[in-house]
């Protein structure tokens, strides 16, 4: 379950749901997440699940993925940053996020 920035009190029920049958759940919205937390105290939160400030919408979607294959010991299937002949990641991106004057 990937959550962003979530009003808790809007997604009770299915946050329950989460917390009950131990569905992983990650996102940002660090605030909302820790609510969900405090409120339901079983519920599993993976990753970083925290705020997304300096990081870059494909950068936020690696880090949920790998959360929740991480969760299922499936990280030697996904493994988003092994570098090839044909694609290198590109880490400018990443510090362009952190460092708006990168260059």
């Amino acid at each position: 379950l990937i959550c962003i920035s979530m009003d808790v009190s809007l997604f009770q029920d299915l946050l329950e749901t989460a917390a009950i049958k131990t569905i992983p759940v990650t996102g940002s919205g660090g605030t909302s997440l820790a609510q969900a937390q405090a409120r339901f105290s079983k519920l599993v939160l993976v990753g970083n699940a925290g705020g997304s400030v300096a990081t870059t919408t494909q950068t936020r979607s690696i880090s949920y993925t790998y959360s929740i294959a991480k969760h299922f010991q499936r990280t030697k299937e996904y493994k988003p940053w092994t570098s090839n002949s044909q694609q290198n990641p590109n880490w400018t991106s990443v510090l362009n996020s952190a460092l708006p004057a990168f260059w």
